[in-house]
């Protein structure tokens, strides 16, 4: 990644796609502010590799692996998590997260979202 970075247009919009989120506030969210995430939640050296992107024009992450759908923003980047059609392992969904995919537009330098309800039924 270092050697990409090196020679890219620091000007230009990027992407990173990660399967283990790289921010997340679920662990946050289920056991109170001061929970910490887990080994295994979050990429574990998600600042080394966000601080690569320093001098660049990184505008989004998108991430998987927990199941639930986050939209946090920070710092100019979104950190989106995209929930998942298997929801809660195909055993319906995942709290009130149904069983579905996020679905990105993307015009340019503008990009939007939204949650789509894949539909499947127990």
């Amino acid at each position: 990644m270092k050697e990409e970075l090196k020679n890219a247009d620091q000007a230009m919009p990027m992407v990173i796609v990660s399967h283990i989120p790289f921010i997340t506030a679920l662990a946050q969210v289920r056991g109170g502010s001061m929970t910490p995430n887990t080994r295994g939640l979050v990429v574990e050296n998600s600042k080394e590799v966000l601080d690569l992107f320093e001098n660049h024009n990184l505008k989004l992450v998108l991430q998987g692996h927990l199941h639930v759908l986050e939209d946090v923003y920070t710092n100019g980047i979104h950190f989106l998590t995209g929930g998942a059609v298997s929801a809660r392992w195909w055993k319906g969904p995942m709290g009130e997260m149904e069983e579905g995919y996020l679905l990105l537009n993307v015009k340019g330098e503008e990009f939007s979202w939204e949650y789509v309800d894949y539909g499947w039924e127990i």
